[in-house]
């Protein structure tokens, strides 16, 4: 995949080490437009299936331009409080051929092969208002991206 730098913009990752570092989902958060995206790439013309989240609450999920469960959710302003859960996914491998740069992102979680793969492990979202403590019990491994 060929990420670029966006002015405003962070990206995270989460990847996974196995002969290399291969891309299996990343975060980008573009502070300009107030909207979050999960992106979780597949090989080849599989319709750009995302997450997103956007300045005034919408949160759905989108493959072949056609936006899917929809929600309302709190407005990405400054009212923003405690926490949002947006969703956790499974299906990770390195079969898409996505390999990361771990230069093109703000932070990278790198996983070792066995954790995440086509039918076990899987990646949680969460957002975070600032100075918000998660307080749910943590049963499985968890990253935080502040």
């Amino acid at each position: 995949m060929k990420l670029r730098a966006v002015a405003g913009e962070q990206k995270y990752a989460v990847a996974i080490q196995n002969r290399g570092l291969w891309l299996t989902m990343w975060v980008r958060c573009s502070s300009p437009k107030g909207q979050i995206f999960i992106m979780y790439p597949r090989a080849g013309d599989a319709g750009n299936p995302h997450a997103s989240y956007h300045e005034k609450g919408r949160f759905h999920q989108k493959s072949y331009d056609r936006a899917m469960l929809p929600q309302q959710r709190q407005s990405l302003t400054a009212d923003f409080k405690d926490s949002e859960h947006l969703g956790i996914y499974y299906g990770h491998g390195t079969s898409t051929g996505a390999v990361c740069d771990p230069n093109m992102f703000d932070g990278v979680v790198i996983l070792d092969p066995g954790i995440l793969g086509p039918r076990n492990g899987s990646v949680g979202f969460d957002l975070l208002a600032p100075g918000y403590e998660a307080t749910w019990e943590r049963h499985c491994r968890t990253f935080l991206f502040r």
